[in-house]
């Protein structure tokens, strides 16, 4: 699932939007700033003789693949003790979405809090291993223009594929959503929503959600920055199970 945006008399209408369900859970815990453990890399491939080999073998172990009803998007983990990130879009009316993990385990999952306007959720998968290896989020601010980004998730339904492409815009609150947002030319598809926009470096830049559907576009692309998911991620649990239902 990726929200499509369409270009409109000069200005972009977005369509495809979704709403999420809340529900009650412990807000996950601080998002690493340093380097993450080492991760297991294929036989054939030795660690530091390809920058994006590792980059892309790092990130496919945090990337997860969310299914819900006739649809699919991807999330990132973000906590060892099992919270996951994702675009609030892709689980709209799905409150107990099923977590698809790149060896193939799955989980039932359920949503902890969901911010339409930012367009992100938080899912929680209770009693899951605690050996998990989060992604990191960058604290150095938004990305330059024209600086090296790669996008992980589930284009089309073919798992865990990588593309490339650069920042080719940042766009300020109201130019195309009511927040600012992250313009890349990366290639994505349906199933990269809620999936990471990552730094040559490998740091979570930003939140996939949505690109341009028009005649003659191409390659626009837009994702939440950090600063957003930092400030999302921190957010107190809530106290309540509060609800809201699809508009």
């Amino acid at each position: 699932m990726i929200k499509r945006i369409v270009a409109r008399a000069g200005r972009y209408a977005c369509v495809g939007l979704a709403a999420a369900c809340l529900t009650d859970c412990r807000a996950p815990e601080k998002y690493p700033t340093t380097a993450a453990a080492h991760r297991e890399h294929p036989v054939g491939h030795a660690p530091g003789t390809c920058d994006l080999c590792d980059l892309y073998y790092d990130a496919r172990d945090y990337v997860v693949r969310i299914l819900g009803q006739g649809s699919e998007g991807a999330g990132v983990i973000v906590s060892s003790t099992g919270g996951i990130l994702t675009s609030a879009h892709v689980v709209r009316g799905n409150d107990r979405p099923v977590i698809e993990l790149r060896n193939g385990d799955l989980f039932r999952a359920r949503v902890v809090r969901a911010d339409r306007r930012q367009d992100l959720a938080l899912l929680q998968i209770d009693g899951a291993p605690t050996t998990w290896i989060p992604a990191r989020v960058t604290r150095a601010g938004l990305p330059p223009v024209g600086s090296d980004v790669y996008v992980v998730g589930h284009p089309l339904g073919l798992g865990w594929t990588v593309s490339r492409g650069i920042v080719s815009a940042i766009r300020r609150p109201g130019e195309v959503t009511s927040s600012a947002m992250i313009q890349t030319d990366a290639a994505v598809s349906p199933g990269n929503s809620g999936g990471p926009l990552l730094s040559a470096d490998g740091d979570l830049l930003g939140v996939m959600a949505a690109k341009v559907i028009a005649r003659g576009a191409e390659n626009v692309a837009f994702a939440v920055p950090a600063s957003a998911v930092t400030e999302f991620l921190e957010q107190p649990a809530p106290s309540t199970q509060p609800s809201i239902s699809p508009p």
